[in-house]
Parts: structure tokens; sequence; C-alpha cells
């Protein structure tokens, strides 16, 4: 249960950082606003006293300032301010009031100048924008702005911080507002650090449940863009503590260039970083992330460019004047030289990936093809590049998306119906191909012949009450060929092996379909000393030597009936009276552990109650490539054709292409058990006789879906008994169901024809493999059942 907690502690510290970001970001963000917005003079109004302002201020009015010439007498009258500013500053006397009212005047006069450009005659904007005399002029009067608003801030600081005459200006009262707010942001800053980030590196790398896919990704897109975030929020957070203390410090330019520089990178590393999620979850190896990252950053780099010329440009009051425009114009011949590089390096991966059977019913991508080749292509590339990038990013974001379970099953509900119509398309078209015999798929069911895995979380809560060298009870639960009897046997192994000090003696008994003295049967095949009777098993228990004994399938105890629980609690009654050092291990179907919770009341106290994990598609995988190892089957998926997934970003192979398509669908449609998962691949196995040494590969068969939905409610409940009691009678079933026979034989007989229900040799009846999962969703949905194992 620690990784749990630990789980949902990443859960907690991960909303309350998202929530924190989003806060900071927020504030920043109004912040940037409300810098945009006041100019030079701080938003107070320009004094409207002084004679230049008031001068060209009522020629503005009349509209007098509309030649060239009255434009130079302006920008001269300008430029006689910013040097008095300029000896103003250089004065010793100079007070911090001297320099605001000057400054209020030098804003009225940028403001008036920018509102003589918004009434000039398009043609003398058109000059002033240029690159000829009037145009320099008005540069070097913007770039006279720029110095004298540099030279203004450096005075404003040595008065109000620090200046080498005076030293520290700041008040006692300020220095121990701004030392508290800055502990405050360290103290934060640790515990971001050294306690919320070990926990998100726990929840990026745990992928044991399914529900932790979606949190886990989102840690690791967190932690992937860690570093610049830090930097940009401490940054931030420093100048924002420091100008509320001091307000007449203005980081306007300062916040722009750090927004921009680290705030582009991030979005740079985020998008990355959301491009990689699909290799993340496929574990395949991205061949073009090197230049992917090239060309995101140096579309990054040039935003950032831009975007902080534009906000500087604004913050000044220089707005859609000389020095915006020249630096706008000049991004562009720095721009234009990396643009075609970047599709020089890209160019033959582009019309590789157009030339996809993916992209041959999409017209962009025909036309693209059509004129790969001569002049066209210098225009056909940049175009494609846009295409494949939105598509690219697109699908990114679905992939993250997909992490999510709720979204997760919507695409899978929509890959499921892709393939129904292309399966039901494509019959005719292939040659007839022969399903694998029932003995052949009977093997690959059993799976691998070595042991496999044992869940390590799972593995070390049952151990250590073994250790404990008390008597136990672990109770474990899952769905039909979950791993339960596989469990069983590796931790016994595990137990047994020279990893303990002392050997452990471990039994597992298999609990056959009876009643409790058929379990005694049982556990006296198992040579416990040729004991009998339950008396005479507890007896030989309290002076045997076992150590740890394993009940599999100990459901097969219960029967879904008032009193059904008379077996089960016999068997509890048993391991109550034997020795006091024994660990007992139960495994019980989900289905009949549903109806134990229930039925129980406080008659069993079990010291670990736990589940089967989900199995993860990875694990998924290696076990089917294990079972084809040890079976040795050649395999072929040339005539697999599976549409595109909606999600889909990696492009390998054809093969390797159509081999991850149908891991995808097999691992979403077997829910994380392995059972299903070999029983799935088994029926996927076909053989063209013309290539009888060759197993090829195809869809197994996905359209049983829903199909049972409409039965009738008895239908339903003879299947809820069936399900729970796993081999069933029918005397079982009419006393679950309390249905009459004729019900229950009229039930057996449709639910037999639709394949749903079978009979063994034994006459026990039991639901199909082949319709198992659809049964398990059906009981979910109806809330006859909860079977949590199988999520769809």
């Amino acid at each position: 249960m620690t990784q749990r907690i630990q789980l949902e502690r990443s859960s907690l510290y991960l909303r309350v950082g998202l929530a924190l970001l989003l806060a900071l970001l927020y504030m920043g963000l109004s912040t940037q606003l409300s810098h945009a917005a006041v100019p030079l003079n701080r938003g107070i109004p320009a004094d409207r006293s002084e004679s230049t302002l008031d001068y060209w201020t009522e020629r503005l009015a009349q509209n007098s300032v509309a030649s060239e010439r009255e434009f130079r007498q302006f920008d001269s009258d300008l430029n006689h301010s910013i040097n008095q500013f300029k000896l103003l500053l250089q004065s010793p006397q100079t007070t911090l009031s001297d320099v605001g009212a000057n400054r209020r005047l030098l804003a009225g006069l940028i403001d008036l100048r920018r509102r003589i450009f918004a009434q000039a005659p398009p043609a003398l904007r058109r000059e002033v924008y240029g690159f000829g005399e009037l145009g320099v002029l008005s540069a070097k009067t913007e770039f006279a702005i720029v110095d004298i608003a540099t030279h203004a801030h450096r005075f404003e600081i040595q008065q109000t911080i620090y200046s080498a005459e005076s030293g520290w200006q700041l008040s006692a009262m300020i220095e121990a507002r701004l030392a508290g707010q800055l502990t405050l942001l360290l103290i934060g800053f640790v515990v971001w650090r050294f306690r919320i980030v070990p926990q998100l590196q726990v929840a990026a790398v745990n992928r044991e449940y399914s529900v932790s896919r979606w949190r886990s990704t989102l840690s690791w897109l967190l932690l992937s863009m860690r570093r610049p975030l830090e930097f940009l929020v401490l940054l931030w957070a420093v100048m924002e503590i420091i100008s509320s203390e001091l307000p007449r410090l203005d980081f306007s330019i300062l916040h722009d260039a750090l927004f921009w520089a680290v705030g582009s990178f991030l979005l740079a590393r985020l998008i990355y970083t959301i491009g990689a999620t699909e290799y993340r979850r496929n574990h395949t190896l991205d061949r073009n992330a090197r230049k992917r990252w090239q060309v995101i950053f140096t579309a990054a780099t040039i935003g950032a460019l831009i975007g902080f010329g534009y906000d500087a440009a604004h913050d000044l009051n220089l707005a859609k004047m000389t020095l915006e425009t020249w630096y706008l114009l000049a991004l562009i011949p720095l721009s234009l030289p990396l643009v075609v590089f970047h599709c020089a390096v890209w160019r033959e991966h582009i019309f590789e990936t157009l030339a996809r059977v993916d992209y041959q019913s999409v017209g962009i991508a025909k036309w693209c093809l059509r004129h790969q080749s001569g002049f066209s292509a210098w225009y056909v590339v940049p175009v494609a590049a846009i295409y494949l990038s939105w598509q690219w990013l697109s699908r990114s974001v679905l992939a993250v998306l997909a992490e999510n379970p709720t979204f997760r099953i919507l695409l899978s509900y929509l890959f499921q119906a892709e393939v129904a119509k292309q399966v039901a398309k494509s019959e005719g078209e292939e040659p007839k191909l022969l399903p694998i015999s029932q003995s052949q798929k009977d093997e690959i069911v059993r799976g691998p012949g070595e042991h496999i895995p044992v869940d390590e979380a799972l593995s070390r809560r049952i151990t250590a009450l073994v250790n404990l060298n008390r008597s136990t009870i672990s109770l474990i639960h899952g769905a039909r060929a979950s791993g339960k009897t596989a469990l069983l046997r590796g931790l016994a192994k595990q137990l047994t092996s020279q990893q303990h000090e002392e050997s452990i003696s471990v039994r597992i008994v298999d609990c056959p379909r009876g009643d409790f003295e058929h379990l005694l049967e049982a556990m006296q095949a198992q040579s416990f000393n040729d004991a009998q009777s339950a008396s005479e098993v507890i007896s030989y228990l309290r002076d045997g030597e076992e150590q740890v004994i394993c009940i599999d399938n100990a459901h097969r105890l219960v029967t879904p009936t008032i009193g059904g629980l008379g077996e089960f609690e016999r068997l509890i009654r048993l391991i109550r009276r034997s020795s006091d050092s024994i660990s007992w291990i139960l495994t019980i179907d989900t289905a009949a552990w549903r109806f134990i919770q229930r039925a129980r009341g406080e008659r069993f106290k079990f010291d670990l109650e736990d589940r089967m994990p989900i199995w993860a598609s990875a694990d998924i995988q290696q076990l089917i490539d294990s079972t084809n190892a040890s079976l040795s089957l050649k395999l072929s998926f040339d005539r697999l054709n599976l549409p595109r997934q909606f999600d889909e970003l990696v492009q390998p192979s054809d093969e390797e292409l159509a081999t991850i398509r149908f891991r995808r669908i097999l691992s979403d449609y077997c829910g994380g058990n392995p059972g299903i998962a070999l029983q799935l691949w088994s029926q996927s196995l076909f053989i063209d006789p013309s290539i009888p040494s060759t197993y090829l590969v195809q869809v197994f068969d996905i359209s049983r879906d829903g199909t049972i939905d409409n039965l009738s409610v008895s239908l339903h409940l003879v299947l809820r008994s069936i399900l729970q009691l796993e081999l069933a009678i029918r005397s079982d079933i009419e006393n679950a169901t309390k249905c009459s026979s004729e019900e229950v034989i009229d039930a057996l007989r449709l639910l037999g024809n639709l394949g749903v229900v079978e009979r063994t040799d034994q006459g026990f009846y039991r639901v199909t493999w082949l319709w198992y999962r659809e049964v398990c969703s059906l009981m979910q949905r109806k809330h006859l059942l909860v079977m949590g194992e199988l999520k769809k």
C-alpha cells in the first residue's frame, strides 16, 4: 500500500504545484499587461504648463504637423528635451522628484510623437519607416529615448537602493520585509525541490496501475520542463517581491526579456516533450529527435525575438515607430536562411512520410508529392512541413490525453470501429486463411514454460507478513486468468530460494470444485500426513513444520446464495485453529470476492486484502514474446492492415508499424489481463496453405461488443451466477438466481447457442473465453458486479 500512498501524495503535490503555477502565471500575465499599459511616465499625465509640450499639442490639434519640416522640428525639440534631461541626471543636486517631473514631460512628448505618427500622411509615414535620411533621423531620436530611459532608471536605482556616496538607501522596515518574503520564497523552493520533485519522480516512472498512467505522464511532462520552469518562476517572483516594496523601480524591460527568453524555451521544451510521449509509451527511439529539437528551438527563438521587440517597444511607448519596424524587418533576412536550411535537411524525410499509405487519401499529400521536384519544391516543402508539423503536434497532444483512462476508452472505441469497418471492407479480398488447430491454441494459452515474474510491490507486502513468523491470512483476488496461480508459484520460488537466510516450506493446494471435504482430500493428496478430517489436519499443522500454505481458487467454496459462505467459513475456522506460525495465502476470483465482501459482515478478518495488478502493455507484450519464443513460432504481419491510430505518431517501417498497431489494440482489448491476451493472441494466428511454416497475424474477432446487452434480466442473472461460480452446475444456478428449473434450462440453452456459455466434459457450465471480457463488461455496466480489474 506504500506505493499507492506515494502515488496519492504525488497526485496531491502535482495538483498543488499546477495550481500554484497557474496562479503565478496569471499574476505574471496581469503584471505584464499593466506594464505594457504604463508608458515612460508611470502613467502620470504630462504637465500641460510646459511651453514645448503646450506648443506642439496646439499644433497637433490644428492638424498643422503634416509635413516633413514640421516633423523634423518636433524631433529637434524632443532631442533638446532629452539633452536637458541628461544634464539634469549628471547634476549632484538632482532629486527623485526632479527626475519624476522631467520623465513626465518627456513621456508627454513621446506620446505626442506617437499621435503625430498616427495622423501623418501615408507618404510621410513611409519615409519615416524607411531607411532614408528621415528614417535615420527618426531612429536616432528613438535610440536617444531608449538611452535616456536607461540612464533615468539607473539613477532611480542608485537613489532608491544603493549609491557609491551614501551606501544603502533602504530603510530597516523595507529590508526586513524583503528578507522575510525572499526567505519564504526560498523555503517554498526547498519544499518543491526536495519534497515534491522526488514524489513526481516516483509517479513518473510508476505505471503499475492503469489509473496512474495519466498521473505518470503529467509528472513526466512537468519534470521534463522543471529547470526552465524553476528559473522562470524564481526570477519572476524575485522581481515581483522587489517591485512591491520599491514601486519606483521599473522591471518591465527585464521582465519582458525574461518572459520571452525563458518562456519561449519552456514552450519549446513543452512541445518537444509532448511530441516524445508516443515514443515513450511504445519504448521506441526517435531517430529525428535532435533535428526536431533544432527546428522547435529555432522557431521558439525567432518567436521570442519578435515578442520581446514588440513588448519592449510598447513599454517605451515606441510602438509602430521606426525602431520597431526596422527590428521586425531585420528578422526576415535572419529567419529565411534558417527556414531554407531546415527545409533542406527535412526534405527527404518529408516526402518519405507523405508517401506512406496513411497519407494516400489526403489531398494535400497528393499535391505535394506531384510537385516534389523542380522549382516548385521550394514552396512545396514548407507547405508539407507545416502540414506534417500540425499532424505531429495534434497527434502528440492526443497521445498525452490518451493517458487519461476516460479519453483512452473513447479512442479505443473509435479505433475499434475503424478496424471493424476495414475488416468488413477487406473480406473476400484476401485469400482464405485457415485458423490454427485447437491443440496449438491450447499451447499458446498455457503461456511460456518459465515462471512469470511476480509483481514486486504485491510480493513485498505478502513477504512482509510471512516474515512475521505468525499466523497471518493474505487474500488476493483477481479476475479469471489474471495470474493468481502464477503469483503463488512465483512466491513459492522466491520464498524457497537462497535469498532467505532460512529455508521456508511452502505448499500450494488447488481447491477443487465442491465443498470443504473435497478440499481436505486435496490437502491429503499434498501429503498432509494422510489426515482425513479437519481435526486431523489441524493436529498435523500444529505439530508439523509448514510455514506457508497457499490455497489457490478458494472461491470454489463459495456459492452466491443465502448461507453460501458456509464451506468457506469452515476453511477460515481451520486456519484459525491451526499453528500460530503458519502464513496462509488465499486466491479468489473477483466475482466471488464481491459476494464475500457484502455477505461476510464481521465474520472474516484478513491481514492483507489486495488485488492482482493490471498488467501494463509492455508486460503483456513480453508475455506474448516469451510464449512465441518457447513455441518457436515464425510470425508474419505482412497481411495485417490496420488503420492509423488517432494519437499515433511513431513512424517506423511498415512491418513494425503493423506490429505496434496490433499490440495497441490487443493491449486495449484485453484490459491488462494476461490470460485474455493469450486467448486473443491464439485467435489472431492463421495459416496460409501455401506457406504452412509461417503463422500470419490477423485481427481477432471484435464483433461481440454490445450484442448481449439487450438480453432479458433473467439471462443476465444466470450469467452473473455462472461468473461467480466459475464452474457451475444447474442446481447451483437455480439456487443463486431463484429461477425455476425451466427458466434456467432455457437460459443455458440460449446462452449456449450464442456461444456465451459452454459445458465442460465434467458437466460444469462456464463462460467461454471468447465472451469472458464482454460478460465482465456487461456486469460492470449493469451494476450487477464490480469487475474493477477489467477496463474497457
